[in-house]
């Protein structure tokens, strides 16, 4: 279900930043780890954009020994002695409320029609509840509604008795196929966020989906047309049966291509080569370059990995071992997850490193350049799993 998977994790960008010796950038909105994606039947409409899904099934991506798109987007089970991943504890107790576990109709606030919600109790009765839940008119409009600060069991999953339509002239009406579920997604629900949006929201920040209807101005100042297959990035509420937005905001995408692939393919294999670039010396191909890619069992890891063995670049990574044949299979050299275990063999070796872990305040990622070295930043996804934030 869609709140099973909510528990999947991602990093978060940074600004772009010079630091001194060996050169330090971090991509602006890079969003680069993405771990999961949610198949959706449906949509919503929150505050300014969309919502989440139907009774949304989930599909991991299978990683194949050819990688590509799928490779990248293939969600790795969560521990803390692996940092490049986040899954919510299912034995913590965080005040969730118990209910007799009945569907409930309620009048929505505001006017304009219903919502039918499940009740919250522990994760694992959560999550049954959610795999049962079912719509009372297929095209209304379905939300996965973050309302307080939590784990899964805050999420509420929610029809609203209506199908959306486009308010402004330039807004268009999207139905949502396929939807992220990331690290940042599950640090913004529980509350431990940088930058956090006023409860209530929809979860989700990147989508692939179908037009559904069209305003005025996008219909007669645009080339999109309903039925057709586009894709964006939002600040919230891709985790919705149907998400509303300007057309000037969205691309189109090939209708042949699977949904999935397609949301891979913008939510991490388009910030990887973003990442590459920041690593490369006057535009310059990495062919030859020692390049570290910290993390790289996450899905920005394996797509990272995946361009620069494209490029010719000698790859070598860090990972739980349990990733590791994996990724020699895919022609990386892999090391441990612990600086203390690759330091010795690789510091001041590396003419590039990616690292979107931050492990130890980027001090070990730093310590393997050679002296004309770029670090890249993309993330700090270690801070949020341990705890240090």
């Amino acid at each position: 279900s869609a709140a099973a998977a909510a528990a999947a994790g991602d990093a978060e960008g940074a600004e772009p930043s010079v630091a001194g010796g060996a050169s330090v950038v971090s991509p602006t909105a890079s969003k680069i780890s993405r771990a999961g994606s949610v198949r959706t039947k449906g949509s919503v409409r929150t505050k300014g954009s969309a919502r989440t899904k139907d009774s949304a099934r989930t599909k991991d991506s299978k990683a194949g020994g050819d990688s590509k798109a799928g490779g990248a987007s293939r969600a790795s089970k969560s521990k803390m002695d692996d940092p490049t991943c986040l899954s919510d504890n299912e034995d913590e107790d965080d005040g969730g409320t118990a209910t007799d576990g009945e569907s409930k109709l309620e009048t929505r606030e505001g006017g304009g029609g219903s919502l039918v919600s499940q009740g919250r109790n522990s994760t694992n009765e959560y999550v049954k509840r959610m795999a049962g839940f079912s719509t009372k008119v297929h095209d209304h409009q379905l939300v996965v509604q973050v309302l307080e600060h939590g784990n899964v069991e805050k999420l509420l999953l929610q029809e609203l008795a209506y199908v959306p339509k486009p308010s402004q002239p330039n807004e268009i009406v999207i139905k949502v196929e396929a939807s992220t579920i990331t690290l940042q997604d599950c640090m913004i629900r529980r509350g431990e966020w940088y930058n956090m949006p006023e409860l209530p929201f929809v979860p989700g920040s990147d989508f692939v989906g179908i037009i559904h209807s069209m305003g005025e101005e996008a219909m007669g100042n645009s080339t999109f047309n309903v039925g057709d297959k586009v894709a964006a990035v939002v600040t919230s509420g891709g985790n919705a049966k149907y998400i509303t937005m300007s057309y000037r905001n969205i691309m189109k995408v090939p209708p042949e291509v699977d949904s999935v692939v397609a949301l891979c393919l913008s939510s991490v294999y388009v910030p990887a080569r973003m990442t590459l670039d920041h690593a490369r010396t006057a535009n310059m191909p990495l062919t030859g370059v020692n390049v570290l890619v910290i993390g790289g069992n996450s899905p920005a890891g394996l797509a990272v990995i995946e361009l620069a063995l494209l490029e010719g670049a000698k790859v070598f990574t860090t990972a739980d071992k349990r990733h590791h044949e994996f990724l020699t299979g895919m022609g990386a050299r892999c090391f441990p997850v612990h600086p203390s275990e690759w330091l010795p063999t690789l510091g001041g070796k590396m003419d590039v490193v990616l690292d979107s872990v931050c492990l130890d305040g980027y001090e070990s990622s730093r310590a393997a350049l050679n002296p004309a070295g770029k670090l890249v930043c993309t993330g700090m996804s270690a801070v949020y799993t341990q705890g240090q934030i």
